[in-house]
Formats: C-alpha cells, structure tokens, sequence
C-alpha cells in the first residue's frame, strides 16, 4: 500500500543535537503478520532506497544507494551493524532503548518510535531517535498538488 511517510530525526553527541525532518513518498507492505516499510531519500551524497523490516520482537534497518547500511536493533541487546564508506566497512553496534510500532494493515498507517545508541569499538558515537508516522497515501490528493 502506498503511505506517505513523517520521519524525524534526532541525533545527540558531544552535547550537540541534530534534528532533520522528511515527508517521504513509501510503501507499507505485510509479510504475513510482520510490516516492512519502504521510502527512498535524497541526500547530498544522492539517492538512498531505506526499507525496515520488522520480525518478531526486532527490526533491521537496510539503506543502498549513496549510502549502505544494515542495522538491527532488539530492546536490551547490542548487536552488529555495517555501514559501508568508499574506505571499506565501518564496523558499528546498535544497543536499542525502545522500539516501538502501532501498524496497521487496515488503516493503511501508525506510527515506529526507535532509540538507541550507536558504538563503534566499543565507544559511544551519539544518541539517536527515529519517529515516523505513516499514513495511506490519498491518490486523489496527490494528482492535485
């Protein structure tokens, strides 16, 4: 189902907080009972297909194009992340605070609340948070804009 997608992004290091916000054009789509969501950004650095997927009590993050990432994130757990740079692999952690989702097939939206914190050899790059909100795309709508 297309969805129109609200992401907010916040990120804290070193007592500075960065936040960015996007109305992003995507797609909400079930797997049985478990959603993944789909959008694409436009970034400096070019285009970047992001999809999350969520399974069970976890969610992974996937961005390709100008930039490739996978992370996963599980409340209570530090687990590996990559993030791939024209100067090889990145190796990351996620340690996930909370991770939240209200889906709904029906309704055609919700909403994904995430916060974690992200490490790399063991010490803290910064604070993150990620809330979006999804909504059915309104076709008729979008012809007239």
């Amino acid at each position: 189902m297309d969805v129109e997608i609200f992401l907010r992004s916040q990120q804290r290091t070193e007592g500075e907080t960065l936040c960015q916000e996007q109305r992003l054009a995507g797609a909400l789509e079930w797997e049985g009972e478990e959603p993944r969501l789909r959008w694409r950004e436009e970034g400096p650095a070019g285009a970047v297909e992001a999809e999350l997927r969520f399974s069970g009590e976890e969610a992974v993050l996937r961005r390709q194009g100008a930039v490739r990432a996978r992370m996963v994130f599980a409340v209570g757990r530090r687990c590996p992340a990559d993030y791939e740079t024209p100067w090889g692999t990145l190796p990351l952690e996620t340690e996930t605070e909370y991770l939240g989702r209200s889906l709904s097939g029906s309704s055609g939206g919700g909403r994904v609340l995430l916060r974690y914190v992200l490490r790399s050899g063991g010490a803290i790059l910064g604070h993150y948070s990620l809330k979006l909100n999804i909504r059915e795309r309104n076709k008729e709508h979008d012809q007239h804009d």
